[in-house]
């Protein structure tokens, strides 16, 4: 099923989110900040046909890095391995996304 995959970044730390969606990525953000004290922030996303497939190809790049569920421990390093591994999967790509200020 298409849909999502994002990675949120929590803000002053090296954890990260891999997830996917079928809505909205900022409102899958804004329902994680809600119990964060942090501050979280869409480090990526891309839009694929098949999310729960390509979740799971990420996840699996990243399986050695994982703190809990789907929150991972990335070094610059490990984060820009992520991205190259998951690059031929994407079709929309944003990085270093900040959603608007209200």
């Amino acid at each position: 099923m298409e849909g999502y995959i994002y990675v949120i970044h929590c803000t002053d730390t090296t954890h990260y989110k891999i997830g996917m969606t079928h809505n909205s990525v900022e409102s899958r953000l804004q329902a994680l900040q809600t119990g964060n004290p942090k501050r979280l922030v869409i480090a990526m996303m891309f839009w694929t046909p098949d999310a729960k497939g390509d979740e799971r190809k990420v996840h699996e790049v990243c399986r050695g890095c994982r703190v809990r569920g789907e929150w991972y421990d990335l070094s610059p390093q490990m984060y820009c391995n992520v991205i190259l591994n998951i690059n031929p999967l994407m079709v929309d790509y944003v990085s270093n996304y900040e959603p608007a200020r209200e």
